[in-house]
């Protein structure tokens, strides 16, 4: 079982039939027990740029992402579209893998291609998972670290141990 973290990479969409045709669009990424959202991004037509990169910590076997297209409007927050990638290859050898960016189609309802939507992965190897030592603690801080000014924000975290 590869342990680690995963980089997803979700780099646009292409031909995205969005319901509303103009305004805000998203993709939420799932990976088990694990959702993570791009910002929702203006785009008034059919092809969003996001260029952003989610961060998933592996540490059991699941061997599919699923990416969720959706109108950005939370009000309504309507699916445009759905994928799923199988990343069982990614992660078989458990070692550094990468997948370049590779369009996946995006469907609805289980009906026709809705266009796609672009993705790039990047598997890191290591112990992150649950905090129960002082070197996975350093390393889990360190990466929270490496998000926050990746994001560029700012927090304060208290851990206990």
């Amino acid at each position: 079982m590869a342990r680690g973290t995963l980089d997803v990479r979700i780099c646009g969409g292409r031909n995205l039939s969005n319901p509303n045709k103009e305004g805000k669009i998203c993709c939420i990424v799932y990976y088990k027990d694990q959702q993570k959202r791009t910002e929702a991004i203006y785009c008034d037509g059919p092809d969003p740029e996001w260029n952003e990169t989610l961060l998933f910590t592996i540490a059991d076997h699941v061997e599919e992402l699923k990416v969720r297209v959706h109108d950005g409007d939370y009000v309504t927050e309507e699916e445009v579209g759905h994928c799923d990638i199988n990343i069982e290859g990614l992660l078989r050898d458990g070692g550094e893998n990468r997948i370049e960016p590779t369009s996946y189609d995006v469907w609805r309802n289980n009906e026709g291609n809705y266009g796609n939507v672009t993705v790039e992965l990047h598997f890191h190897p290591g112990n992150f998972g649950l905090i129960n030592d002082d070197d996975r603690l350093r390393t889990y801080v360190k990466m929270i670290w490496w998000m926050e000014i990746k994001n560029k924000q700012t927090s304060t975290y208290c851990f206990v141990v």
